[in-house]
């Protein structure tokens, strides 16, 4: 799963099935109503999901191609390109602060 907000909505996006939820978090705080099937959000949830696309691709995940989600069926996402050098960061970190 992958969520994308601003505070006043949130995009939650299921990798492995393609499905997704949406909230109006201004109305709904709680996150009680799905809006994900109102025709009057489909454009807010298209904007959202093209974001999450982007900012997946941007970081070479496989989840965003060409700015659409993509789901990971087999129930195991493939590792982004960045992921070695992102684990060699945060160990060369971790140790400065020990």
């Amino acid at each position: 799963m992958q969520y994308i907000t601003d505070g006043k909505e949130k995009f939650i996006w299921f990798h492995f099935t393609g499905e997704y939820m949406f909230f109006d978090l201004t109305t709904d705080p709680q996150e009680c109503r799905d809006l994900a099937q109102d025709p009057a959000y489909q454009g807010r949830i298209a904007y959202w999901s093209k974001l999450l696309a982007e900012i997946n691709e941007n970081r070479g995940d496989p989840r965003g191609q060409g700015g659409k989600l993509v789901p990971q069926s087999e129930g195991v996402i493939e590792l982004s390109p960045n992921y070695y050098q992102w684990k060699q960061r945060a160990e060369e970190i971790e140790s400065k602060g020990n």
